[in-house]
């Protein structure tokens, strides 16, 4: 479980074989416990948090992501993939070309969205089932965010909301739709 106080304080507990608590450890928590996130800039702070299977992550009010905990699939967003667990919240990998600040993430089973502040879609993770918006198969345990595929049904859309499920996602256009 993880929590935010207004002040952007984060805090975790339960379960953390992965480290998917970001507490340093891991040692399963039954009592919430305050947790750092490194790096952060002057005036930065955590406004938002998701949890996948066994990761963590954390979006700043400056639109960076920190993600912690398995990284199997390159869940983590981080630029690789490895079965050693990621303790810390660390920042991903931002994306080629990418200038834009992020407004939103959600966590899949071993997958991730996040939603930029241009209405843009990123995902990172395995593609089994077409889970990253992407052709199945192509991009398999892509371990950096790459643009969702918005042509199609996406077409001409902004995008105001994302989500996600245990292996498929959701996107929100102004128009309802």
């Amino acid at each position: 479980s993880l929590a935010l106080s207004a002040s952007g304080r984060v805090f975790a507990w339960g379960y953390n074989a992965w480290g998917q608590l970001g507490d340093g450890s891991t040692t399963n928590r039954n009592q919430p416990q305050a947790v750092s996130v490194d790096d952060l800039a002057d005036g930065e702070r955590v406004v938002s948090l998701a949890a996948g299977n066994s990761f963590s992550v954390a979006l700043t009010n400056q639109g960076r992501i920190f993600t912690c905990g398995r990284n199997e699939y390159g869940e983590l967003g981080q630029g690789t993939s490895s079965l050693t667990p990621v303790l810390h919240f660390a920042p991903i990998a931002q994306p080629n070309g990418f200038d834009g600040t992020f407004v939103s993430v959600a966590c899949g089973q071993d997958f991730m969205l996040a939603l930029a502040d241009d209405g843009k879609i990123f995902s990172w993770g395995p593609n089994n089932f077409g889970e990253l918006g992407n052709e199945v198969g192509i991009e398999k345990h892509t371990a950096t965010p790459l643009p969702v595929d918005q042509s199609g049904a996406l077409a001409d859309k902004n995008v105001i909301a994302i989500a996600t499920g245990n292996r498929h996602s959701l996107a929100l256009a102004d128009d309802g739709s």
